[in-house]
């Protein structure tokens, strides 16, 4: 159970206080706080993670059931479940979010080669923190580095390998990896780029990773943060997935009437003609709540605004304001600036700031929110975003 799941049955509660209302939790486990997992890797009780215990859904009269859906059928409106049961449903809530991709190379079926992305997966992790000293993390994204920063207190030899030329591609660029590149030199990963896992080695746990580049690099523990993906097995025959997501419209609304889609799994298609997945935590909430409204007969339609997400890359903060992902569209300039605490880079069309990304100091972040928000002119003014003492009047 993710953030649009338990978000869309308590607004729906709220809407309707008499629906029956029925969550299906393939996870196995309660809501619990995904965007806390490091913590975890820091010694954190697991139980200080869950946001939502079963009493909280028992008091509000709200149906968990934990098993995973298998068949969803849109002309009976049933849901198959993978402990035999069989849900009837009036509406119904595609949240099923992501699941960590895994590769399938040589070696892929040894032990001790584990994934990051669930409570399951942090616990396995930490609990292994006593029991193994060379570690490879595949990946160079925000994942791999949180792994290896929550670790920084292990006695782990660590290596990030990369396949792309530097670290936190694709949301930076050489640039920006190369003022990450810094941290974790001080922090002692050896990071290896333009490189990638040919097979894994060992008799029944994992013993190395050999490379495409013909690296053998010794390793009792590999953690794979490669990515994920939405797992819609359960939909394959609706005809409704289209790139590996399901496409909705601003009421979060699939093309079968009785079926909507939030979160992970969704791609709003906009009324301006532009695709927005779910990159955070906070767009999935929204996007619930849209879509219970939606699910009860009202007019709503959900509102992009102005993104925002802040996160870390290792252990340099970095918030993304606005939509970063069009920085390569035509008619984009991108002007950057590196110092020894920050990089920052902004995104202009004809001379209006449109998205910006900010590594380190935070400072400007709030004047940036404000003038992508009003679409302000910054032609001739870059170096004037990052003026502690500018607002947002220097650039009307």
């Amino acid at each position: 159970m993710g953030a649009a799941g338990a978000t869309c049955a308590q607004q729906l509660r709220t809407l309707e206080p008499k629906a029956e209302i029925t969550i299906v939790n393939g996870e196995g486990l309660p809501f619990y706080l995904r965007l806390d997992l490091a913590s975890i890797l820091e010694g954190k009780d697991s139980s200080k993670l869950i946001a939502r215990k079963d009493d909280y859904w028992i008091e509000n009269n709200i149906q968990v059931v934990y098993s995973q859906a298998v068949k969803l059928d849109s002309k009976a409106q049933t849901v198959l479940l993978e402990n035999g049961e069989q849900l009837a449903y009036d509406k119904l809530l595609i949240a099923s979010g992501a699941q960590a991709r895994r590769l399938t190379c040589p070696g892929a079926e040894l032990k001790e080669i584990a994934t990051y992305r669930t409570l399951k997966d942090a616990i396995s992790i930490y609990e292994l923190r006593d029991k193994v000293k060379q570690v490879v993390i595949v990946g160079g994204g925000i994942l791999g580095m949180e792994v290896a920063y929550a670790a920084r207190a292990y006695d782990w030899d660590i290596t990030l390998l990369v396949r792309e030329s530097h670290v936190g591609a694709p949301l930076i660029d050489e640039e920006g990896g190369g003022f990450i590149q810094q941290a974790l030199e001080q922090g002692g990963v050896n990071v290896i780029y333009e490189d990638e896992v040919a097979r894994y080695e060992g008799s029944d746990k994992v013993e190395a990773v050999v490379t495409e580049a013909g690296r053998r690099l010794p390793a009792n523990l590999v953690i794979e943060c490669i990515g994920v993906a939405p797992d819609l097995r359960f939909l394959e025959e609706l005809g409704i997935i289209e790139g590996g997501r399901v496409w909705v419209n601003e009421g979060m609304r699939t093309t079968v009437p009785t079926l909507f889609a939030a979160g992970d799994a969704a791609v709003v298609k906009m009324l301006n003609s532009h695709d927005v997945t779910c990159h955070n935590w906070n767009v999935a909430i929204a996007q619930a709540r849209v879509a219970a409204e939606a699910m009860t007969g009202r007019d709503a339609k959900w509102n992009e605004g102005v993104y925002y997400n802040a996160d870390r890359f290792y252990d340099q903060e970095f918030a993304i304001i606005g939509p970063w992902e069009r920085r390569t569209l035509s008619g984009r300039k991108l002007e950057t600036q590196t110092t020894g605490e920050a990089f920052r880079a902004v995104v202009s069309v004809n001379g209006v700031i449109e998205s910006a990304l900010v590594v380190g100091d935070k400072t400007g972040n709030k004047l940036l929110r404000r003038l992508i928000a009003s679409r302000a002119k910054i032609e001739g003014k870059f170096d004037r975003l990052f003026d502690p003492e500018a607002t947002a009047g220097a650039f009307e």
